[in-house]
C-alpha cells in the first residue's frame, strides 16, 4: 500500500554518495518538508494573489500535528505533492500547453508511486474541482483542453498503467477499519508530547481513542478558518465584490475547497455516527479504495483547503488593519500556528559501529523462505514494534 518507489532515486544516490542508509532517509524527508512547504505557498501565492498569504498557507498546510505526528511514516510525508498538483492542475487549465500536461502527469505518477492513498484522494478531489470551475463557468473551451489533458493521461499511463497491472495481482481487499475513521473531536487532538497544549484539551478530543486522530491545526486555525469559509459563502451568495478582492482567483479557490470537502466527507469512515458513509461506496465500487485502511488521512487534502481559507481570513483582516500592518499580520499568524502545534521531533539514535541490516543478510543467503519471529497477533497488544522490528 505504501511502494515508495518514487522517494528510492533521491535515497538511493544520498545512500551511493555516503554509504550511510540513515544520512539518506533523514535527506528524504527533510527534502520532502522543504518541498510541501514551497508547493504549499506556491499555491497560496497564485490562488490568493500574495506573497505574505502564501506564507499563511504553507505554514498552515505544512505545520499541524498530522504532520508532526507521522515522522515516523515517510510515505505520509509526500503530502507536499497535493498542494504541487493543484498548482499544475490550474496552470494546466489556464495555459493548456502540453508541457503543463506533462508536468501534471508526472506529478500523478511520483504521488502514486510513493502513497497510492494520496493519489487517490488527489485524483478524486482533483476531478472535483474541474467539476467546479466548469459549473461556475471558469474552464476554457473543451477542445483547448484537449492537448494537456491527452500529454496528462499519456505521462501518467505510460508508469501507472504496468505499475497498476502488478499491483492487481498483489493487492488485496480490506475489511472497514472505524477506529481509524476521522472524528469531530480530533481536530482537537494534538500530537504526542505537544509542547504548548500538553493535555489541556484531553477532555475534549480524542486522546484514548484507537487509532489516528491527531488533527489539530491550531485553535488560532481553525477560527481563521471558519471566518474564510463564512468569507467564501458569502461571496457565493453576494456580489462578487467584497469581501472577496482581487487578486484572489476566486473559482480556483472554490475548486480546491470543493475537493477538500469531499475528500473530508470520505475521512469520517464507512459508518460515521453510526450511519452508513459514502466511503462505503468507494470501497466497494472505485479501484484502490478497497485497500485503504485509514479513512482519516484522506484529511491531508482538506488541510491544503482549510490553509487557504485561512489565508483568505487573514487577508480580510488585513484590508482592514491597513497596507503596513499586512506582513507583520501574516508572520504573527504563522508564529502562533507553530507555536500551537509545536513539540519535540521523534528520533532515534543509531548504534555506532558496524551495522548490518536484515535485508543485506538475507540477500546474501540461498533463496528461499523466511519467517519473522517471533509472530505476534494485533489482540496481543503493541504488535507493529514487534512484528515490523
Amino acid at each position: 500500500s505504501d511502494p515508495m518507489l518514487s522517494l528510492a532515486p533521491v535515497f538511493g544516490l544520498v545512500d551511493w554518495v555516503t554509504g550511510d542508509a540513515i544520512v539518506a532517509l533523514n535527506v528524504v524527508m527533510f527534502a520532502l518538508f522543504v518541498l510541501a512547504l514551497a508547493s504549499a505557498h506556491a499555491l497560496g501565492r497564485r490562488i490568493l494573489g500574495r506573497g505574505d498569504l502564501a506564507l499563511v498557507v504553507a505554514v498552515v498546510a505544512c505545520c499541524n500535528s498530522y504532520v508532526f505526528g507521522q515522522q515516523n511514516h515517510p510515505q505520509l510525508q509526500t503530502f507536499g505533492f497535493v498542494s504541487l498538483g493543484f498548482v499544475v492542475l490550474f496552470r494546466a487549465i489556464e495555459h493548456r500547453r502540453g508541457r503543463d500536461g506533462v508536468a501534471l502527469g508526472a506529478v500523478a505518477v511520483v504521488l502514486a508511486l510513493a502513497n497510492p492513498l494520496y493519489a487517490l484522494i488527489w485524483g478524486l478531489a482533483a476531478a472535483t474541482g474541474v467539476v467546479v470551475l466548469a459549473l461556475r463557468r471558469a474552464l476554457p473551451p473543451l477542445a483547448s483542453l484537449v492537448r494537456p489533458a491527452a500529454a496528462a493521461a499519456a505521462t501518467a499511463a505510460v508508469v501507472l498503467v504496468p505499475v497498476g497491472l502488478v499491483f492487481l495481482d498483489v493487492t488485496v481487499a480490506r475489511p472497514y477499519e472505524p477506529a481509524n475513521s476521522l472524528l469531530a473531536t480530533d481536530v482537537l487532538t494534538p500530537q504526542r508530547d505537544n509542547w504548548l497544549w500538553g493535555t489541556a484539551l484531553d477532555g475534549v478530543n480524542s486522546v484514548g481513542e484507537p487509532g489516528e486522530h491527531a488533527y489539530f491545526p491550531g485553535l488560532l486555525a481553525l477560527l481563521l478558518g471558519a471566518v474564510g469559509l463564512a468569507l467564501l459563502v458569502r461571496h457565493w451568495r453576494g456580489p462578487a465584490g467584497p469581501p472577496v478582492e482581487a487578486p484572489v482567483r476566486i473559482d480556483e479557490l472554490w475548486a480546491v475547497v470543493a475537493g477538500g470537502a469531499v475528500a473530508l466527507v470520505l475521512a469520517v469512515g464507512p459508518s460515521p455516527g453510526g450511519l452508513p458513509g459514502p466511503f462505503r461506496l468507494f470501497h466497494r465500487y472505485v479501484p484502490g479504495f478497497d485497500g485503504v485502511r485509514v479513512t482519516s488521512r484522506f484529511t491531508v487534502v482538506t488541510f491544503v483547503a482549510a490553509a487557504l481559507l485561512v489565508g483568505l481570513a487573514v487577508g480580510w483582516l488585513g484590508r482592514r488593519l491597513g497596507p503596513g500592518a499586512r506582513p507583520w499580520l501574516a508572520v504573527a499568524v504563522a508564529a502562533v500556528v507553530v507555536v500551537e502545534v509545536a513539540g519535540p521531533m521523534r528520533r532515534v539514535d543509531v548504534p555506532e559501529g558496524d551495522r548490518l541490516l536484515v535485508y543485506e543478510r538475507l540477500a546474501e543467503l540461498p533463496a528461499g523462505a523466511v519467517v519473522e519471529l517471533p509472530i505476534r497477533a494485533p489482540s496481543e497488544g503493541a504488535v507493529w514494534p514487534f512484528t515490523e522490528a
